[in-house]
């Protein structure tokens, strides 16, 4: 039974540490218009955070470019940070960016 706990806490304290991952998602709503939505949370890369959001930014770039939307730049019309659910210790959030592809 003491190990049984031992091996259970290491573990918990384990998955503490394993790197935070972005959780997002980039979808078009119409010519030239997309949604791009990124996970937040109260603790981890908070909605109201101004690193955060540069970090969310960046990866709206990212996979902009990747993707080739939009070559000749976008312009995001809309924010909105959306309850996702409440936690324990944390509540989760999305972050919806939409984006509008510049002529």
């Amino acid at each position: 039974m003491g190990r049984t706990m031992l091996l259970l806490a290491a573990t918990a304290m384990l998955a503490g540490c394993y790197p935070y991952r972005w959780s997002t998602a980039l979808e078009p709503t119409g010519p030239g218009t997309y949604k791009f939505n990124a996970g937040a949370s109260t603790i981890d890369h908070p909605a109201d955070d101004p690193s955060a959001e540069a970090e969310r930014l960046a990866l709206l770039k990212d996979a902009m470019n990747t993707n080739g939307f939009c070559p000749s730049g976008y312009a995001i019309t809309d924010r909105q940070a959306v309850l996702g659910g409440r936690g324990l210790i944390a509540d989760a959030w999305r972050v919806n960016y939409f984006i509008r592809c510049n002529a």
